[in-house]
């Protein structure tokens, strides 16, 4: 945390605190990862303008909320939602906030991936609150793929691990981007790169792995390709 608020001030946002910028070489205190391997990490995530539920290759990220610890087939809204009404799917066991687990379903819905998403508390203008937001996230990130890693050598053809923007909606609390309507990608992109950095890639090879985002809101996606451009930019001059 004295990391955190010693490199951010706060020029570091806008948008009412809801948006971050060049927040790379914070990155890289936080997590001692050079600039250079940050950027190798970047080049790891591609952008796609998609819906979750529309990938046809890879394992797919389920921002599971409400639906786990319940004794049925997961329902709910949104991207969860567009899941769960294509996959027959069995009920996810409770597991706790931020880890992640695989559906058991012996069907196609084996490839999802469920993650129980933070709740964001508090307000973007607390500091504090903002790298709890940021750490919660990034936990959850790390623990989905990390999950995805650990059963990679049982779907040795799924080399694709399709992520969304947790937390983006309902649950980015007072987060949330008036502009987007939607947790601002600057958050997204930060926490993923930092759940990233915090794998040990001596224990868990990245090689011959790739992610993408998948990105539903056209908005949200051009802001984040735009987030990552900036970010590209910064990296390169430290």
């Amino acid at each position: 945390m004295e990391i955190f608020t010693e490199y951010f001030n706060q020029d570091h946002f806008s948008d009412k605190n809801t948006k971050i910028t060049n927040f790379g070489k914070i990155i890289c205190e936080l997590t001692k990862i050079n600039p250079i391997t940050l950027l190798k990490l970047l080049d790891k995530i591609s952008v796609v303008n998609c819906s979750i539920a529309d990938v046809t290759d890879g394992i797919i990220q389920d921002p599971a909320a409400s639906a786990v610890g319940s004794w049925f087939a997961p329902q709910g809204g949104g991207a969860s939602g567009q899941i769960y009404d294509k996959y027959k799917l069995n009920p996810i066991p409770k597991i706790k906030i931020c880890d992640a687990i695989f559906n058991s379903t012996n069907t196609e819905g084996k490839i999802v991936l469920h993650t129980h998403v933070p709740m964001l508390k508090g307000t973007p203008e607390n500091q504090y609150d903002v790298f709890e937001a940021i750490c919660s996230m990034a936990v959850a990130y790390k623990n989905t793929i990390l999950t995805f890693l650990n059963r990679k050598c049982e779907l040795e053809n799924y080399t694709t691990l399709n992520l969304l923007p947790i937390s983006s909606s309902i649950y980015s609390g007072k987060f949330g981007n008036n502009e987007l309507s939607h947790l601002h990608p600057s958050y997204t992109l930060f926490s993923l790169l930092v759940g990233l950095c915090l794998i040990d890639i001596n224990k868990n090879s990245l090689d011959n792995v790739n992610f993408k985002l998948c990105v539903y809101m056209k908005a949200v996606y051009e802001s984040t390709l735009v987030v990552i451009t900036e970010l590209k930019q910064e990296l390169t001059m430290c």
